[in-house]
């Protein structure tokens, strides 16, 4: 269903594939042929076939490259105009990736014309999609001509990073689409620079913009005619660590949403970063990909079907990534539907197999095990069990406590900070930084959006504490239930009406609203303790408004029997760590009967 609406997007963005006589013969139309032209596009957006580009002359070429900003110098370029026509309008940005040679970018100069132009056009410099503009030029509807021609944006100069991908990114300030008003268009051609591509921003929602590589199964991504200027100075290269981000995108089960493509736009392989990933889809069989320094995907196996709920298949990807590229650090990111202590990593393909959290730490210990372990789009995983499960295999546990979505735009600064950390940022920084993305990043689907980064070296000192509390409160069950009662129905629960059966709490608020109520000096300062620890294990936490009591750790606190489920819990055989080694399940089965016979 995604795929079927990018498609839809994408042939709505095509303004015109245009078929190019040669320029010295080629017939000049009137503006009023061009305008119908243009409004038949406004009508049914389909591909022309009879639209003949305006040439540009040399006068209008010479110009332009005459211009100077005292020293610079002509870096990267793209002139060839093949007859890519491509609309600018406030719904829908585009914008060309390139890497300039030189430590300092002064302008840019673009092939642009305009159709009855109301709003302002907006050239922004970004170091990614989803970032902030690093320079702005803002041209008026009179300062661009309604015909191609080479216009110069000139900014204040901005240093950049030699050879990394930048981004020219358009927007215009007001939107006609309906009306055949108020665009821009940027010419261009199909694959002729061969360090970038163009991409296509389309406004989703509120201010967010979703951005995807302007190309298709069968053509190869287009370019902007463009030019970049800069000025040549010395660049000291600093030495850095290397990182490997591994994606196991699960994506082999009906109607859930594929976020392979979002990959390609955030991430990207770098002097600091490998990216790899493990893709598989329903009915489709399993990839594994390289990502370039380009976004450009780069096969490096064809698997055929594989079960991604088998520990064995991610134990061999974490191994074939490790063994391949040996780095410093190691995240590895687990896209698909998440059941918080159940695990995660439903495969439709193979009997819905799934791994259990087990099963997960299993895989990851016997991989040697990674620093950063994140489920940045799986439900419900932000549970004390799960990281108290993979304390011991990795330093930082990214997870969120609530039902969740792909989240776009928490790739591209990690991928930043990884290609160019010249400081040595250890884990917990790193952890930190993905959290602080959030504010700057969207969910599909969801409102209540939460995100945490847990530090593990805490997991046990927490779990100890915990086990406390729940003797403390057992011990004293006569004077406590009905405080406990009280706390609990005050108590932040995950999941809403559709994941009801999962019995997520937040513990933090659990723990808060006991001392709120106020409890007898012993569970007191138990409690106090829990959030101490609490406080220093959540390194990082992101809720959004409508989650004003997400601290960042749930735990699984049911208040009726939930047929094998509770059982299963605290059952040997399914290998769950938390309540093998602490006395919560036993508190919760006391807690159970006691709120079955007095609610």
């Amino acid at each position: 269903m995604k795929g079927g609406l990018l498609r839809g997007i994408t042939t709505f963005f095509i303004v015109a594939i245009l078929l190019i006589p040669p320029i010295s013969t080629a017939p000049h139309k009137t503006m009023k042929d061009t305008e119908q032209i243009v409004n038949d596009v406004l009508d049914c957006y389909n591909v022309l076939d009879d639209y003949v580009m305006y040439p540009i002359s040399n006068e209008s070429i010479i110009s332009i490259s005459n211009c100077s900003n005292g020293n610079d110098e002509l870096d990267q370029e793209q002139t060839k105009r093949e007859g890519a026509a491509n609309i600018v309008a406030k719904k829908y940005m585009v914008a060309q990736s390139f890497r300039p040679t030189m430590p300092i970018l002064t302008r840019v100069q673009l092939i642009i014309t305009q159709h009855q132009a109301e709003g302002e056009l907006i050239l922004s410099i970004r170091k990614y999609l989803y970032g902030e503009d690093l320079a702005t030029v803002i041209k008026k509807p009179n300062e661009i001509p309604p015909y191609p021609k080479w216009i110069e944006f000139d900014f204040d100069d901005i240093n950049v990073i030699p050879n990394e991908t930048y981004y020219i990114v358009l927007k215009d300030t007001v939107d006609d689409w309906e009306n055949g008003k108020s665009w821009y268009i940027v010419w261009g051609s199909s694959d002729a620079y061969p360090y970038g591509d163009e991409y296509r921003g389309y406004k989703k929602t509120g201010n967010y913009y979703y951005w995807r590589l302007f190309a298709s199964h069968d053509n190869p991504p287009w370019d902007f005619c463009f030019k970049t200027y800069g000025i040549k100075t010395e660049y000291h290269e600093k030495e850095r660590q290397k990182w490997t981000l591994m994606i196991y995108d699960d994506a082999d089960y009906p109607q859930l949403y594929d976020p392979f493509d979002d990959y390609l736009v955030e991430t990207y392989s770098g002097k600091g970063l490998n990216v790899v990933i493990l893709q598989d889809t329903y009915g489709q069989g399993a990839k594994m990909w390289y990502v370039d320094t380009y976004h450009h995907k780069k096969l490096l196996k064809d698997m055929g079907e594989i079960d991604m709920g088998d520990p064995t298949t991610l134990y061999e990807f974490i191994r074939y990534c490790k063994q391949r590229y040996k780095t410093d650090r190691y995240i590895l990111e687990i896209y698909n539907h998440g059941g918080g202590w159940f695990g995660s990593c439903w495969d439709k393909s193979n009997g819905d197999d799934f791994l259990t959290m087990e099963e997960l730490r299993k895989a990851l210990q016997d991989a040697g095990g990674v620093d950063i372990l994140m489920f940045s789009g799986a439900c419900l995983m932000a549970t004390i069990e799960c990281a108290y499960e993979v304390r011991d295999v990795t330093e930082i546990y990214i997870a969120s406590e609530e039902l969740n979505g792909f989240k776009v735009g928490l790739f591209s600064p990690l991928c930043e900070i990884l290609n160019h950390d010249y400081n040595y940022m250890d884990s917990k920084e790193v952890g930190k930084e993905i959290i602080k993305y959030m504010d700057n990043s969207w969910a599909f689907g969801w409102e209540f959006v939460t995100l945490s980064a847990v530090s593990t070296d805490k997991m046990e000192e927490l779990a100890k504490a915990v086990s406390k509390l729940a003797k403390d409160l057992t011990i004293r069950w006569f004077s406590s239930y009905q405080k406990v009662r009280e706390a609990y129905g005050e108590t932040t629960y995950f999941g809403k009406s559709s994941a009801n059966s999962y019995q997520l709490y937040d513990f933090y608020d659990f723990c808060k609203n006991l001392l709120e109520i106020g409890m007898k000096e012993k569970i007191k300062n138990d409690v106090e303790k829990i959030i101490q620890i609490l406080n220093e294990t959540i390194i990082a936490n992101y809720h959004s408004r409508w989650e004003p009591n997400a601290y960042g750790l749930s735990i699984y606190f049911p208040d009726i029997f939930m047929n094998g489920v509770t059982i299963m819990y605290g059952e040997t055989s399914y290998g769950l760590d938390f309540p093998e080694d602490t006395f919560w399940n036993e508190f919760l089965g006391l807690y159970v009967i006691s709120a079955t016979l007095f609610p």
